[in-house]
């Protein structure tokens, strides 16, 4: 079944609103782990989120567009033959990459200790387990055109994560910072399974829209394609987006231990190195990612928009389209983010962050929101491999400079904010020098972008 615009708009919507959501939940716990953890406990956060997203992301944002491109083109918005096997299928890879992930974790550990007390037993497997079959059942109900059961799966399990969260370490002040992440681990992991049974039920529910000829099928899937057929074709259009993410979570991981670590050499106490980074990175930075809900909004929508275009000449000008207001857009954050800095901390973060340091890591705004949107361009027009590699060398450049850092808490701060800065413009003008460089005819390419 071929999504007409119509349809195509009320699914980015609801995934839109559903993003927005989520991430106005995340902010506001941030925020609330800023005052019961600290400046320290927020670095080191950062540290075991780095760590479990360095599993989960690469599995399960590989999943969730290989399956919904593959149920999308048969489904009528119930499941059928062929979205059972390949929900079938995906679950299956999902829980052999899950098992390695969680094989992978026993050897590769976080350097810091107290993040090792942290990780409770079983935490990488359960969070990546739950993470991925999430992902498989999300791309079913994304494929199928019916993303709103998505939008109450996400706020049930925010919900559950965040009233959790905060009841416990409110009343765990007395025990050690490693412990009280350890018990914001476990009920992570608690939440994402809630929002997983729940997105079950909903699947089980679904209309089945004929019965399979065979009820116990032995190595072919009722429509006739093999197992492995189904699992190459997913894992074709998987890799590549796994690939992608796998690189920057590795990346990620490589920062939070380069970062403290320079700071470290540089004179400083490993309690405030992670601090100083959890300033920037844990509070600061995310401040400048509120807004840019519109431009990643922005994003999600014009991947297939821009796939519809049928020259370069027609691509090219749909990235002015967009570029242009979201530089302007990320001038005027940062501008009014500068101004409100001392209310912002004050409101969000108490004494916990420095207001200094959130107005001077509001420059962000203008690099990274034109990042986003001239990403998506790339993307929609075919040309995810040119995306990625903007990624890839931005990263370089990124732990390049926090590798460098100063000793003292205030040049610090400043070091790390102009290492994101720099990144992320450095990324945004590879994006636009390949947009310049399109092919004579991307049209082509654009009806099936590989990310």
């Amino acid at each position: 079944m071929t999504a007409g615009k119509g349809a195509l708009a009320s699914v980015t919507a609801v995934l839109t609103l559903s993003s927005v959501l989520s991430r106005l939940w995340g902010f506001a716990l941030r925020a609330a782990l800023a005052r019961l953890l600290g400046a320290e406990g927020v670095g080191l956060n950062q540290v075991v989120g780095a760590y479990f997203l360095g599993f989960v992301i690469p599995i399960a944002a590989g999943l969730s567009p290989a399956v919904s491109r593959m149920i999308a083109p048969h489904s009528d918005g119930r499941r059928n033959p062929r979205s059972d096997a390949v929900v079938s299928t995906a679950v299956l890879v999902a829980l052999a990459a899950s098992t390695a992930a969680a094989v992978a974790a026993r050897f590769v550990r976080p350097a810091s200790i107290e993040a090792r007390v942290a990780l409770a037993p079983g935490a990488v497997g359960l969070m990546v387990t739950s993470s991925a079959l999430y992902a498989v059942l999300e791309a079913f109900f994304i494929g199928s055109g019916n993303p709103r059961v998505l939008l109450v799966a996400e706020q049930l399990q925010e919900a559950v994560r965040f009233g959790l969260v905060v009841i416990v370490l409110a009343n765990a002040a007395e025990l050690s910072l490693g412990l009280r992440l350890r018990w914001l681990v476990v009920l992570t992991a608690f939440s994402e399974v809630i929002g997983l049974a729940w997105l079950a039920s909903k699947y089980a529910s679904v209309e089945f829209t004929y019965p399979r000829p065979s009820p116990r099928p032995s190595n072919r899937h009722p429509i006739g394609s093999p197992v492995p057929a189904i699992a190459s074709e997913l894992l074709q259009t998987a890799w590549p987006v796994s690939a992608t993410r796998l690189a920057g979570s590795l990346m990620r991981m490589a920062e939070v231990s380069l970062a403290p670590a320079a700071l470290v050499k540089s004179g400083m106490t490993a309690g405030r190195a992670l601090a100083v980074y959890g300033e920037v990175v844990g509070m600061a930075a995310p401040v400048v990612m509120i807004p840019g809900i519109l431009t990643s909004s922005l994003a999600v929508s014009l991947v297939p928009e821009v796939a519809r275009c049928g020259s370069s000449r027609a691509v090219r000008k749909k990235a002015w389209t967009v570029s242009i207001p979201a530089l302007l857009f990320g001038v005027a954050v940062a501008r009014f983010i500068g101004a409100f800095s001392r209310p912002i901390s004050r409101v969000l973060y108490g004494s916990a962050c420095d207001p200094s340091v959130i107005a001077e890591t509001a420059v962000l705004a203008p690099a990274v929101y034109l990042d986003q949107v001239t990403s998506a361009v790339l993307r929609g027009a075919g040309l995810a491999n040119a995306a990625l590699v903007s990624d890839l060398l931005a990263w370089m450049l990124r732990l390049a400079l926090v590798s460098t850092l100063p000793g003292r808490p205030g040049q610090a701060a400043r070091g790390i904010a102009a290492a994101l800065i720099a990144s992320s413009a450095f990324s945004a003008m590879l994006n636009v020098a390949a947009l310049a460089l399109l092919p004579a005819r991307p049209g082509r390419g654009a009806s099936r972008p590989t990310g």
